[in-house]
């Protein structure tokens, strides 16, 4: 038996087990209707599209679920369930014509009412969970100026609304009235080509909406929970999944012996290490030790050996696409000299130990990548150690900063709005618990909050990132990089960041 024969003998398994799981029966190959997706982690929340906006939740959530605009993959804004924008010349009344003849799966009408019902939760009584809501609290007033138009009012210039607005996820109002947010995570409904029929442990299992806007050329949709890459990649060698998010760059070889395609898609985020300077005693609370810790990765190596240089390495925690990027900003490059010699002018010349979380796993090649910078960060006697958590474990503590490490690995994400100054939030003087606090740039944080316009924004966003890059605030890696698998039997595919063109796809038998 070949070693593909091998792993698509094990995969078989792997699939089986995870359908039985789900309470399905072992899917039959040839069904051309049934689009099959494994991601790593299921969304927080379940089908409350309002708890976090994260990677899993936006990965899902458009099955489900529209918003009022997406944001394509070069950060542009593009309809959803508005159809246009506009806004006042201080930013701060914006109206918003909705899209006509849109229905939700269970047949009811939407309008600008829905829209109304969403921001009222949002804006007054959210859970605690629903960190969607933190987008929107500088919305002041709102109201249905007609069946399709929505008028939003804000506190101060928010030239980013619109974009804010790609994770207004619009639910049913009167399901969630009835079911309560907690009820309706377990049997959403939405105006996405998807309604759930089944949401499991191991995964969801969703019916084709043939009246949606957005109708699928497929009957069903199946999405599995697989943290493990192995087993994301090993189910679609065996032909039982069509689509494996977040494998790792070497893995095309396998996938071209069965006929499927690894796409690269950039998203807009800062692969890092973030570290926890402002805990006592840290290290890492001198900025030579962390631009020492800059100096000692070799970048370059690390996206040829892991992402065969489809990405770019990183010296700031904008994104290309991201506002307030600026391309003038270069990564640090590899000097470990330097390193050296800066760890000596800051007391540390027989070195440092430190200890750095990371979830391991979910995303192919993490395990190795972070070894090698372990490596590269061993050979200036920057000590480290790995530790891996559970992705929940790992949200955990960041929300609770409960840490016991020294460091974490992080992406700086900026999403939802593409806007690089909010992926910097959590590094601020302002942000609880605090991890990181450069006094000087905290004017710059409230004139950015401030701004009437994006350009004058992204102008701000610039003076922050050289400020950040120059204070070497994290360790900077490469932009993010994500590689997906996706079968030779779909048709079709398009992804914008971490959004699925679920309605765009065609599955082949």
């Amino acid at each position: 038996m070949t070693e593909i024969s091998k792993v698509a003998t094990a995969a078989r398994s792997l699939a089986a087990i995870a359908c039985l799981a789900l309470g399905l029966a072992t899917p039959n190959v040839g069904a051309a209707a049934t689009l099959r997706l494994a991601i790593p982690n299921p969304p927080i929340g379940r089908g409350n599209p309002y708890q976090a906006p994260g990677p899993a939740n936006t990965l899902v959530a458009p099955a489900i679920f529209d918003a009022l605009t997406v944001i394509d993959g070069k950060g542009q804004l593009t309809p959803g369930l508005a159809l246009s924008w506009s806004s006042d010349a201080a930013a701060k009344v914006w109206t918003f014509k909705l899209r006509p003849h849109v229905t939700f799966s269970n047949g009811t009408a939407f309008d600008a009412e829905a829209v109304v019902a969403a921001l009222t939760y949002l804006t007054k009584n959210p859970l605690p969970g629903d960190l969607v809501a933190i987008e929107f609290t500088d919305v002041q007033e709102f109201q249905a100026l007609d069946p399709l138009t929505v008028q939003i009012k804000t506190r101060h210039p928010m030239p980013l609304l619109p974009h804010m607005a790609s994770v207004l996820f619009i639910v049913e109002p009167n399901t969630w009235r009835a079911l309560g947010p907690q009820g309706f995570a377990a049997a959403p409904v939405g105006t996405g080509p998807f309604r759930v029929e089944k949401w499991g442990p191991e995964g969801i299992r969703l019916d084709a909406v043939p009246t949606s806007w957005r109708a699928p050329k497929m009957d069903k949709l199946e999405i599995l929970f697989q943290q493990d890459a192995t087993s994301r990649l090993q189910g679609l060698l065996a032909g039982r999944i069509d689509i494996a998010l977040a494998l790792a760059a070497d893995d095309e070889a396998a996938l071209k012996t069965v006929g499927a395609k690894l796409l690269p898609v950039p998203i807009p985020s800062v692969t890092a290490i973030m570290f926890l300077a402002a805990k006592p005693g840290s290290p890492f609370a001198d900025e030579r030790v962390r631009q020492a810790a800059n100096y000692a990765v070799d970048k370059e190596r690390l996206v040829r050996a892991f992402f065969s240089g489809a990405f770019a390495p990183s010296g700031q925690a904008a994104a290309k696409y991201v506002l307030g990027h600026d391309p003038s900003i270069l990564p640090y490059p590899y000097d470990p000299a330097r390193a050296r010699a800066l760890l000596s002018a800051a007391g540390y010349a027989d070195g440092l130990a430190f200890t750095f979380e990371a979830v391991v796993g979910s995303s192919g090649s993490d395990g190795a990548m972070y070894q090698q910078i372990a490596q590269d960060l061993e050979d200036v006697k920057i000590h480290t150690t790995i530790r891996s958590s559970p992705g929940i474990r790992f949200g955990q503590l960041f929300r609770t900063g409960e840490w016991t490490s020294d460091a974490f690995a992080f992406i700086y994400g900026a999403e939802p709005a593409f806007d690089g100054i909010r992926a910097l939030k959590y590094y601020s003087c302002d942000w609880k618990p605090q991890m990181y606090c450069d006094p000087k740039a905290e004017p710059l944080f409230k004139l950015a909050e401030a701004a009437p316009t994006i350009a004058a924004r992204a102008q701000i966003g610039r003076q922050i990132m050289a400020r950040y890059h120059d204070q070497a605030a994290g360790l900077f890696l490469f932009d993010s990089p994500r590689f997906h698998g996706v079968s030779g039997r779909l048709r079709d595919f398009g992804m914008q960041n971490t959004r699925i063109e679920f309605e765009s796809i065609h599955v082949d038998p």
